[in-house]
């Protein structure tokens, strides 16, 4: 019912709810891209020496922009979910609450992600220095990467919540279950990865000046399809 005080006149609106099955929609698609693709492409990314010491170069950039780019496809169709389940609803804000201004900073961060990933400058030639741009590039893709990512994980674990509180959902163990187990076998991957990649030895282990120059290599070769 509303009531307009100046004429005391009143009417009544229908009000459409938000529908539970485009936010449950919504939550699996996420949890699907930040849960599971966005921490596998980190993985990923932690591998890259120890991919590039045993000639797994074009594997390990294929492997890692395939992760990267479904997670952005699937943030995308979820973001859209969430977006026609509140536009279809009367008199509900798309930014009443904290979860989606979250959920914005997380679908453009992960755009800018694979927009930097397919402009990147070259890595140099073997022997060579890396450029101020390169090196920029790498600071910043990695920083921005694990911001998403972490903001990811965020926006899952409080969008979870906040369905629970509106009553779309009516457990939230499950839910957490799904997002958190695949995190904390991404952790302990990189965790492996890492002990593996800088700790090992033998005569695959040329160290990082082979790594680059391969890396620079297949990065040339892989540039134009890949832009």
């Amino acid at each position: 019912i509303e009531l307009e005080l100046s004429s005391c006149d009143a009417s009544v609106r229908t009000v459409t709810p938000v529908q539970s099955s485009a936010i449950k929609a919504h939550g699996r698609l996420m949890i699907a891209a930040w849960a599971w693709f966005g921490p596998l492409g980190a993985v990923l990314a932690r591998a890259k020496l120890l991919c590039l010491r045993h000639g797994y170069a074009k594997a390990w950039l294929y492997a890692h922009a395939l992760a990267q780019l479904t997670a952005l496809i699937l943030t995308a169709i979820g973001f859209s979910y969430a977006y026609n389940a509140i536009e279809d609803a009367d008199g509900v804000s798309h930014y009443t609450y904290r979860h989606p201004k979250l959920g914005s900073f997380v679908m453009w961060g992960a755009l800018a992600q694979f927009v930097m990933g397919v402009f990147r400058p070259h890595p140099p030639k073997a022997g060579d220095a890396k450029s101020t741009l390169r090196l920029c590039f790498e600071a910043a893709h990695r920083l921005l990467g694990y911001a998403v990512l972490t903001m990811g994980i965020i926006t899952i674990l409080s969008g979870i919540n906040k369905a629970f509180d509106l009553a779309h959902i009516h457990e939230v163990k499950p839910w957490n279950t799904m997002a958190i187990v695949p995190v904390v076998i991404a952790v302990a991957a990189m965790l492996v990865t890492t002990a593996v990649t800088f700790c090992g030895s033998g005569p695959a282990d040329d160290g990082p000046q082979k790594a680059e120059a391969v890396d620079g290599r297949v990065a040339k070769e892989e540039a134009e399809p890949m832009a």
